[in-house]
């Protein structure tokens, strides 16, 4: 079909005589870098071989080709969205089997991930004491249920890590035990950090590698003292005493009831990842907690697509296999939903 498309050939070392495609005053120019870029696709297709890093830059390119195909109207660009189109799917496809994941914002034209049709769904990434933050996104989420989603049933998944790092820690758990849950349904998901508290209350010699996770500014946010640098176990039993005399009951019942894992429609929310070679059935809570390289470079499809936290990024990801929405809040000030509905996904952010 790319061979037929363009009488010329587009691996002539001349442009093909098709210079523009216009409608109704709009016109896409032919210029030299699309038809570099078909011409590419073609042989690649035609080869079926390809380097990863070229693969990379060459989708965001047809995406955008595709974008201004449809931007003068899918009949007057039919030929040459198609051509395009047809490039995307079979570069795609050399994709999966290479084991290279997608460029940034890239996304497949047809996705095939859906959430049942009556509920829109935003999951949370990482807050990190960030109290402030939290309020801010649960009033936009609050919005555009109003403004979008009124006749939906509206539900919330935080994706973990709620403390730790941002000096806000308790007032965090406050605002998820106290705030009114009648306008929402919330699910809330353990993280390493949940996992790291629960372990020092049950266990005060491993307060010095919870002090190391960012331990020590949830301890303050409690009014608990800190130890010094090289504090003994006495000094460290002594502050886990006074934290869990200080610890709201409310609190603590939240951290014992979080669940690993939420499954709704064909995604799978957990806080870090998956374990690429194991089942989701049988995944376990050191991976969904902990996990990271070995999920997030691994491009193999998996039977549901994972929306998780835990490894931040500047903006919000999504590929064929993963949603990243952890954008280190604590540091850049931009705590991240992202906010599902049929198989529409979007972000929210505070920044």
């Amino acid at each position: 079909m790319l061979a037929n498309a363009f009488p010329n050939g587009l691996g002539a070392r001349r442009p093909p005589i098709y210079s523009s495609i216009g409608y109704a005053g709009r016109s896409i120019e032919l210029n030299v870098r699309w038809v570099v870029v078909l011409s590419r696709a073609q042989r690649l297709c035609r080869v079926q071989r390809a380097e990863v890093s070229e693969l990379r830059v060459l989708l965001p390119l047809l995406k955008q080709f595709l974008d201004a195909c449809m931007a003068v109207g899918r009949d007057a660009g039919r030929l040459f969205y198609s051509v395009a189109a047809t490039a995307v799917d079979r570069v795609v496809q050399m994709r999966d089997k290479l084991g290279a994941p997608f460029a940034p914002g890239f996304v497949r034209q047809a996705d095939d991930a859906f959430v049942p049709d009556d509920v829109v769904v935003y999951a949370v990434g990482d807050i990190h004491g960030r109290a402030e933050l939290l309020s801010l996104l649960l009033d936009q989420i609050s919005e555009d249920i109003k403004t979008n989603a009124e006749e939906k049933r509206p539900l919330i998944v935080f994706l973990g890590d709620y403390i730790d790092r941002g000096y806000e820690s308790k007032a965090v758990l406050d605002t998820l035990c106290y705030w009114n849950h009648d306008a929402f349904e919330a699910r809330f998901l353990k993280g390493n950090h949940e996992a790291a508290m629960l372990q020092f209350l049950s266990d005060p010699a491993f307060g010095a590698d919870w002090k190391r996770y960012g331990g020590v500014e949830t301890l303050v946010s409690y009014g608990v003292k800190p130890p010094r640098a090289n504090a003994d176990m006495e000094e460290w039993a002594r502050v886990r005493d006074e934290f869990e005399a200080l610890l709201p009951r409310e609190h603590l019942n939240l951290l014992h009831l979080l669940e690993l894992r939420a499954t709704i429609g064909d995604y799978e929310f957990v806080h870090a990842g998956v374990h690429p070679d194991k089942d989701l059935d049988v995944q376990v809570e050191e991976d969904l907690l902990w996990i990271r390289k070995t999920f997030l470079k691994d491009n193999r499809r998996l039977e549901r697509v994972i929306v998780h936290g835990h490894t931040p990024e500047t903006s919000p990801y999504r590929d064929h296999r993963r949603v990243g929405v952890d954008t280190g809040a604590y540091l850049t000030g931009k705590l991240t939903a992202a906010r599902f509905e049929s198989n529409d996904v979007r972000f929210l952010s505070t920044s």
